[in-house]
């Protein structure tokens, strides 16, 4: 399911500046070639056009990354609205750089603003309570203004359960959703054909 790796002056207009990372910003969703891809991502759409809360969870390699792209693009082409797609680490890190230089206020607002925020590798925060802290924020936030929010992890859903706090899975019941993409790993090491 790998995207094709485009020079950056052929991705779409809308894919730029957005933090869409180059292995996947070719890919589409007709490339999928996968039912179960296809129904999911289908029935996603509908909860970020209302705001919504979703979780993508699976197996690596299983196309949750390229979900969440095709969706910033859903946003950013048909509905007309801001997205952006980071990787949960990537949140810390400029919140911490952001208190040394401007606010953490700041820092956090550049994860608030967009109509879509896509977070991905939610799996490899820690759980710190700065960390807790920056995120329950950030989705509380966002639930408040009825702005879209989908994380993709790779752990299973009643772990990422626990580790997300009753809180904000009460918000996903209310106004989103769980999705889980099953099966093998559709990456294909560089060797192979097809």
């Amino acid at each position: 399911m790998a995207g094709g790796n485009k020079d950056k002056k052929h991705a779409p207009r809308t894919f730029l500046g957005f933090g869409v990372p180059l292995r996947h910003e070719g890919f589409r969703p007709g490339d999928s070639m996968d039912p179960q891809w296809d129904k999911c991502y289908k029935s996603i759409k509908p909860k970020i056009e209302n705001g919504g809360i979703v979780i993508i969870s699976g197996n690596r390699g299983t196309g949750k990354t390229q979900m969440g792209i095709c969706l910033c693009g859903f946003v950013t082409h048909k509905l007309e609205k801001s997205a952006y797609y980071t990787k949960a680490f990537d949140i810390f890190l400029d919140i911490r750089d952001g208190m040394g230089l401007n606010s953490e206020k700041q820092a956090l607002k550049s994860f608030i603003n967009p109509y879509l925020l896509v977070i991905d590798a939610f799996e490899v925060t820690s759980g710190t309570e700065f960390e807790n802290r920056c995120i329950d924020h950030i989705i509380d936030r966002r639930y408040d203004d009825m702005k879209s929010t989908v994380i993709i992890t790779n752990k299973k859903i009643d772990k990422f359960a626990v580790d997300f706090g009753s809180s904000n899975i009460d918000r996903i019941k209310e106004c989103g959703g769980l999705v889980e993409l099953t099966g093998e790993s559709k990456r294909r090491s560089s060797g192979e054909e097809g």
